[in-house]
């Protein structure tokens, strides 16, 4: 088992724009993740959380877009639509 620790400001940013939370791999970023608090979070009543968040993918040139409320999790390939 390996475990991973991140070093506060150098791994985990805070205040980036209004993005909530960027996932980067060697100093890329690899996906946007939007949290939401709606316990009745699905792709009906997320519609204006995933277009949020593709728009905040889409102005970094990021591929992936996850939406989440902690519980339920949906995950876009924006080349994909």
């Amino acid at each position: 088992m390996r475990l991973w620790f991140y070093q506060k400001h150098k791994e985990i940013k805070y205040r980036q724009g209004r993005v909530d939370i960027t996932l980067e791999s060697a100093g890329r970023p690899l996906a946007i993740v939007e949290v939401k608090r709606a316990w009745d979070l699905s792709a009906q009543t997320g519609m204006d959380a995933v277009k949020q968040a593709y728009g905040y993918a889409h102005d970094r040139g990021v591929r992936y877009v996850i939406v989440s409320n902690g519980d339920t999790y949906m995950l876009y390939d924006r080349l994909k639509g």
